[in-house]
């Protein structure tokens, strides 16, 4: 991927390197690349010289990543008999890393968070565009507005971005109402996520399964594939399959998560591993503790958890977790959580070689440090 330089210019920038075992992985995430670059560059030359700030900052942010919910799409096309090679297929791919970077945009700010793919989050570096010394706290609104319109952005470019792909309305159609129902998803998700339902309460494990399924587990695994596959006419037995497959892995992928925000490494995961613990996030993992805690334990989880100043009081908390055994049953879920995925597959109309380029998939995705 590459960023783009005050002058308007693009550069070249690193990039997190799919760690998927897929034929021609490396092949594919240049040509996303590609596609995401050109169309940067040409939605840039639309944009008032001012606003150039929100592209170069979004391009930043799309020079990280896994690229995952393209590779998915992609192998979802595949799987229904789709071209490996169709251009206009890898432009539709594509246009989910957008909406992947809007809702990572928009979910940093509702999270306070200060690093995303291991550099500031886009709100961050973008309250750095009004520097008032004197008013630092307009400064830090100016970033959040900002960030609010960026992630905006490329919500709108994405769905452009899809529909200008060249393939026929047919297929767009029957693919649109997949994305149209992620995009639904998603949002529930995040709802959920920021202010938890009072009939929730007594059953944080229940409320953070609902979580997940909404704004995990479809959103990264299961519409991907089922988009991709619709682009390419596919059986409703194929599309039933990945619900399935998909709805389970991507369970296992935010249980991984849910250990790598609290006992990760920031150096290696390019994220902080306080934001979930600062916040007071009701994670899997958080809800499963609760339910093991002893008397002590549940006292300085509930005391800490959304309350935590300094690396102290995130230690205690980090300790007290691990004392209920949480991270290991987090870890045996995740297990069996990936095992059902897998069993999905099973019977599926697809050949042999993309069943297993999948399994594999499932296999990286939930044994992943980052």
């Amino acid at each position: 991927m590459t960023a783009i330089h005050s002058s308007g210019c693009l550069r070249p920038e690193l990039r997190t390197m799919p760690s998927v075992p897929y034929e021609g992985d490396r092949d594919f995430s240049r040509h996303v690349d590609e596609m995401l670059t050109g169309f940067l560059e040409r939605k840039s030359s639309e944009m008032p010289s001012v606003a150039g700030e929100l592209v170069r900052e979004i391009a930043v942010l799309l020079g990280g990543g896994k690229r995952l919910r393209p590779l998915l799409c992609h192998l979802g096309w595949l799987g229904a008999g789709g071209e490996r090679d169709d251009r206009a297929a890898l432009q539709a791919a594509s246009a989910l890393e957008l909406f992947h970077i809007a809702a990572l945009i928009h979910d940093d700010i509702m999270d306070r968070s200060d690093l995303r793919h291991g550099v500031a989050s886009v709100h961050r570096r973008l309250a750095r565009y009004w520097d008032d010394p004197a008013q630092p706290e307009r400064s830090e609104w100016f970033g959040v507005c900002s960030g609010i319109v960026a992630g905006d952005l490329c919500w709108a470019w994405s769905e452009e971005m899809f529909r200008t792909c060249c393939l026929p309305d047919a297929a767009l159609n029957r693919a649109g109402a997949y994305l149209a129902t992620m995009r639904t998803e998603v949002m529930a998700g995040q709802y959920l996520d920021l202010h938890p339902p009072v009939g929730f309460v007594s059953d944080w494990l229940g409320y953070a399964e609902q979580v997940n399924l909404y704004k995990t587990a479809r959103y990264t695994v299961a519409r991907p594939l089922q988009i991709g596959a619709a682009l390419a006419g596919a059986p409703a037995a194929l599309l039933s399959a990945f619900q399935q497959f998909g709805e389970r892995l991507g369970l296992a992928f935010q249980l991984r998560d849910d250990l790598l925000g609290v006992f990760g490494d920031p150096s290696r995961t390019g994220k902080s591993n306080e934001d979930d613990l600062r916040e007071g996030k009701r994670t899997m993992l958080v809800a499963t503790a609760l339910q093991y805690a002893d008397s002590r334990q549940a006292a300085t989880i509930e005391s800490y958890l959304g309350n935590a100043h300094g690396r102290t009081e995130l230690d205690c908390l980090r300790a007290a977790i691990a004392a209920t055994g949480a991270p290991d049953r987090i870890q045996e879920a995740i297990t069996e959580t990936s095992r059902a995925a897998i069993e999905a597959l099973h019977g599926a109309p697809l050949n042999e070689l993309l069943r297993d380029t999948l399994i594999q998939l499932a296999v990286s995705l939930t044994d992943r440090a980052a």
